[in-house]
């Protein structure tokens, strides 16, 4: 008799912990599953903005040898010692 309480006591104990257990998992999941859809998104913008970024760099190359464009596609930084006759205005 002794036995079966104390058994029918770590079953109940058990139960709960495993219940406990249920409840993490599901909060780790879900926990999961919005960072992997945080993940896909960033991952989607990432791809347009890089595809974006290679058409305009092909753009770039595709005119180097054009006049009124650079030789080499660069980075177009606010840099007035490189362009002598740029004036430099705020409005």
């Amino acid at each position: 008799e002794k036995a079966v309480e104390d058994n029918k006591t770590k079953n109940a104990a058990l139960k709960a912990e495993n219940e406990e257990i249920k409840q993490r998992n599901a909060a780790a999941k879900a926990e999961y599953e919005a960072k992997v859809a945080k993940y896909e998104t960033d991952l989607a913008k990432y791809k347009k903005d890089f595809a974006a970024y290679a058409a305009a760099l092909a753009e770039a190359e595709s005119k180097k040898k054009q006049d009124g464009y650079l030789s080499e596609p660069r980075s177009q930084s606010l840099n007035f010692k490189s362009e002598p006759n740029a004036i430099r205005t705020i409005d």
